[in-house]
């Protein structure tokens, strides 16, 4: 996915994708959107609510970020690269 001068290496797609980012900061993606401290870092947490049904165990979601400055082509100063996260009970 283009985002200005940025390749954000992810799928659009309309589920979990779009729901990432038309909610930042919501479950399960708490803390997803923030401000970089003086070093360049920031942290996001992932937290699945109980009683997630078993169809979901083996699942992986990949995530990757964005750092937006106005400045920038599009907005968008740098995007990272996707990491894996696999679902496990």
């Amino acid at each position: 996915l283009a985002l200005g001068a940025a390749l954000l290496p992810l799928n659009p797609t309309s589920g979990y994708f779009l729901s990432t980012v038309q909610s930042p900061n919501s479950p399960p993606l708490s803390g997803s959107s923030g401000t970089l401290d003086m070093h360049g870092r920031a942290a996001a947490t992932f937290l699945l609510p109980p009683g997630l049904p078993s169809s979901a165990v083996g699942i992986t979601l990949h995530h990757a970020y964005v750092v937006l400055q106005p400045s920038a082509p599009g907005g968008v100063a740098f995007a990272s690269n996707a990491v894996p996260l696999t679902l496990t009970p």
